[in-house]
């Protein structure tokens, strides 16, 4: 059986700053971890952290072709890699990893909400867009 977990985000930055610390614990207790992210410029300094770091297209923009070609490619890491869990972080990513997940049968997905898109002041265009995302992931 796999021992695989696989750090997805929207960008390698938000990984890089938040979650090194929780991929070395794993990673000491014999998983092997790695991450899926968009590029911002992180790769390496995470590559020499010592996790394998697979690059996706993904945008910002929720609505961009870039995305569904990340859950594409998203979703062939998946099925290849066969990780017994992907924690998801970052609203794009988080989204696209869900649904990716659940069709390629990976055994457990966590989610991590940061939150970005539900404050106070956020427009109201912007908390329904990603209140209904959110459901339907």
């Amino acid at each position: 059986m796999s021992r695989r977990i696989l750090f997805l985000a929207t960008v390698d930055s938000h990984i890089f700053y938040f979650h090194l610390p929780f991929m070395k614990l794993l990673q000491s207790l014999g998983y092997e971890v790695e991450v899926a992210a968009g590029e911002a410029g992180f790769r390496e300094k995470i590559e020499r952290e010592g996790f394998r770091v697979h690059p996706l297209p993904f945008s910002r923009r929720p609505l961009s072709f870039a995305n569904v070609l990340s859950f594409w490619k998203l979703f062939r890491l998946l099925r290849e890699r066969r990780y017994v869990l992907v924690h998801t972080h970052t609203p794009v990513a988080s989204f696209i990893g869900r649904i990716a997940a659940k069709i390629a049968r990976v055994p457990l997905v966590l989610y991590t909400a940061h939150g970005f898109h539900f404050f106070r002041g956020a427009s109201w265009k912007a908390w329904l867009f990603w209140y209904t995302a959110e459901k339907i992931a």
